[in-house]
This record gives structure tokens, C-alpha cells and sequence, in this order.
């Protein structure tokens, strides 16, 4: 497998999920068609309690922007949605609350966005350990390029994927990391020793 998070997260649902009991491939959807989706029934956002405090965009489609700007974040860091809903704080309970509005929309249109790719991948992992151990079987080495700039998802995609054998190679530059504001996470590659105590440090200089 060579490619992007994103493809190669798609090639494995493709692979797996027909095998998999009431899994469904659904359509993907490009950024602009997430955009529109959210445009169109942005009704069913506003009346969030709020909702105001946070999308302080005047026009429907910049509202729609922000909310899933907040939403691809929110997924990408694999955060347990139902207990940001019960939180103490009102703002997470109102981000919990925004991000099941928008998956409702999502499974009512039978639609899947960019940054849904590798989240339901990764769950698709972690609820069907058949399907995991027939991926993890395949894959005698794993490199990823431009590790400093991975996300929460990506990582815990590739501890997964890496699983007992730990057979992982990563490259990156932890002065270098400019993908911060699309939700790359630092810590992936500055803690990487702490989660991989094994791991030879070679130094490109």
C-alpha cells in the first residue's frame, strides 16, 4: 500500500468492510459538498444553545464553514463524543452536541466527509479484530513520511496497524511541523520514544 492516510484508509474500507456485518460503504463527499450539506440545513444548527458564543459568521455558507472546521478537528482527535455531551462545561457539551447534529445529517443522506475516512477506518479496526489481524498479516514494514505532521487519528491508526510486531519506520522533522491549524499533533512525534521505548533514533544531519 503507497498513498495517503486518506487513500489508503479508503483502499482498506473498500478491502474490508464488504465482509463485515452491516457495513456499508457510503458515498464520499469533497470539502465543498460537506460545506453545501451543512448550508443547506443549517436550521438545524442555530437553534443549539450557544451556537452564537461559537459561529459568529454573519453569512449561512461562512456558518457552515466554521461548523465543519470545528467538526473535522473534533473527529480527528477521536474524541468520545457522547461524554463531550454530558461534560460539565457548557462550550464542550455544546461542540458535543454540534458534532452529533452533523453526523445525524451525514447518516440521514447516507454520506461520509474527507476527514471521516480515517476515523471510520480506525473503528473498523478496533470492532472487527479479524479484520485487523488479516491487515496486520499483510504488512511486513510500515514507513510514514512527515511524521510531525500527523494527527491523533493517523497515530492511533498506526499503533494499530503496527500492532505487537512494532515492524514501524517514521521520518520527520519536529522543527518543521506547519500543519498545526488542520489539527497535526506535535506530541506524535516528540513522544515518539515513550510509545515505541524500542525505537533506533537516526539523525539526518
Amino acid at each position: 500500500y503507497i498513498g495517503s492516510f486518506h487513500s489508503v484508509c479508503l483502499r482498506l474500507m473498500k478491502e474490508h468492510l464488504g465482509g463485515a456485518p452491516d457495513e456499508n460503504i457510503k458515498r464520499m463527499m469533497d470539502a465543498f459538498e460537506q460545506t453545501y450539506l451543512v448550508c443547506r440545513n443549517i436550521d438545524e444548527f442555530r437553534f443549539l444553545k450557544n451556537y452564537s458564543k461559537w459561529i459568529t459568521a454573519d453569512e449561512p455558507w461562512q456558518q457552515a464553514v466554521d461548523i465543519c472546521t470545528y467538526v473535522n478537528q473534533i473527529m480527528e482527535e477521536l474524541v468520545d463524543i457522547e461524554a463531550l455531551q454530558k461534560d460539565s462545561d457548557e462550550d464542550m457539551r455544546f461542540l458535543g452536541k454540534l458534532v452529533a447534529r452533523y453526523t445525524a445529517l451525514l447518516e440521514r443522506n447516507g454520506v461520509m466527509d474527507f476527514s471521516a475516512i480515517q476515523t471510520e477506518t480506525y473503528h473498523m479496526l478496533e470492532t472487527h479484530p479479524e479484520i485487523l489481524a488479516d491487515i496486520r498479516h499483510k504488512l511486513d514494514y510500515i514507513m510514514v513520511d512527515e511524521y510531525q505532521d500527523t494527527n491523533t487519528a493517523q497515530f492511533q491508526l498506526i499503533k494499530l496497524l503496527a500492532g505487537k510486531y512494532k515492524n514501524l519506520c517514521v521520518v520527520g522533522d519536529d522543527d518543521q511541523s506547519i500543519y498545526k491549524f488542520r489539527g497535526a499533533n506535535i506530541y506524535n512525534i516528540l513522544n515518539f520514544e515513550k510509545e515505541f521505548p524500542n525505537a533506533k533514533i537516526v539523525k539526518l544531519e
